[in-house]
């Protein structure tokens, strides 16, 4: 499936911290109106390239989004170091990059 192959590329993508940390630090302060602004152009134009590119449904292409909000999640707080049973239940399947 085309969103997977763009997950994984994604996930070799934030690899690089310092871009995982801009997304981050940018989603934080999206209050601010041009950072949001930027921000939310930036969403529209990964979601409506992944919809293009995939030929997805709106749902998948959603979940899809959530994903990557969701490895984000995993690397910056470390989550996949945890041994504990409620960290297997958000990283399982996930591939993202060790940091």
């Amino acid at each position: 499936m085309i969103l997977d192959a763009m997950g994984d590329a994604y996930a070799d993508l934030i690899s690089d911290r310092t871009l995982l940390l801009i997304q981050v630090h940018a989603q934080s302060v999206a209050t601010v109106p041009l950072i949001g602004d930027a921000l939310r152009a930036g969403l529209a134009r990964i979601t409506r390239f992944a919809k293009q590119r995939s030929g997805a449904e709106d749902r998948d292409v959603q979940r899809f989004m959530a994903y990557g909000q969701l490895c984000h999640l995993v690397v910056t707080s470390g989550i996949s170091d945890v041994d504990a049973d409620w960290a297997h239940t958000l990283t399982d399947g996930l591939r993202h990059p060790e940091i």
